[in-house]
């Protein structure tokens, strides 16, 4: 029966580690997510001039995964946009919708919430390439590690569980 208990640890910190493995991969996935709507609305403001309530109609559709939150929260939030600012909205959706990324990504889309709506074309499209930028290089850092941290957390927790069964038993 000690074995049986024994496996059951050696199981469930392994998991632990295939967990925080995956959730490396999502975050590369979020990243990727940005950068995909980023474009889109830097395209639209500097192509169409399109209004931001357009735009984040168009981003929220869905047609970009892993970043329904940040979408859905932009969208709810614009019902409430004479009540408050749309870099209020913006922030907010960041830290809702976003949890995960790095502080410097967190920083660049604040900032560029303050832009967005406020001025020229020409300036937001800037702005946001300034944004893209900084996602683009803490995607490039995250992935420049990924297949050995993800190896790391499965092996940490693997080494975990068979350490604490080794204990038990």
């Amino acid at each position: 029966m000690s074995w049986l208990g024994a496996s059951i640890i050696v199981f469930a910190c392994t998991a632990a580690g295939l967990i925080k493995a995956r959730s490396l991969t999502q975050l590369d996935r979020l990243y990727s997510g940005l950068i995909a709507v980023l474009g889109i609305m830097k395209s639209e403001i500097s192509s169409r001039s399109a209004p931001m309530d357009e735009i984040i109609e168009l981003i929220s559709c869905g047609q970009v995964r892993y970043i329904e939150p940040f979408t859905e929260h932009l969208k709810q939030g614009l019902t409430h946009l004479g009540e408050n600012s749309f870099g209020s909205i913006w922030d907010g959706a960041v830290a809702e919708g976003l949890r995960g990324i790095s502080p410097r990504s967190v920083l660049a889309l604040k900032s560029l919430g303050s832009t967005l709506g406020r001025y020229e074309a020409s300036e937001q499209s800037a702005a946001i390439e300034r944004c893209i930028t900084v996602i683009s290089t803490e995607q490039s850092q995250l992935q420049s590690g990924l297949c050995a941290n993800k190896r790391m957390y499965i092996g940490i927790g693997a080494a975990s569980g068979l350490m604490l069964a080794i204990m038990l038993v």
